[in-house]
């Protein structure tokens, strides 16, 4: 099957749509501080089915997902 990946910006976020096919596990970089300020389809990444943070290298949060959609939000810290 097709594995698709579509990254967006934003003023003070970025947004990454990335899709897995049937049968399929994908493992994904995101580039986030912690895993704690990414949000998968709004909500944070603590019992989300399908996905399974495995830790942190080099500045990248790592997680290992099943086939389906999944749209990965990270918002910027705020600049003073």
């Amino acid at each position: 099957g097709l594995v698709s990946s579509e990254w967006r910006r934003t003023d003070r976020a970025w947004r990454w749509q990335v899709r897995i096919p049937p049968n399929t596990s994908a493992r994904l970089y995101i580039p986030a501080p912690s895993a704690t300020v990414v949000r998968e389809n709004g909500q944070g990444l603590d019992n989300q089915p399908g996905l399974q943070v495995i830790g942190a290298e080099q500045g990248r949060v790592v997680i290992e997902v099943g086939s389906g959609s999944y749209d990965f939000t990270v918002r910027e810290p705020s600049r003073k």
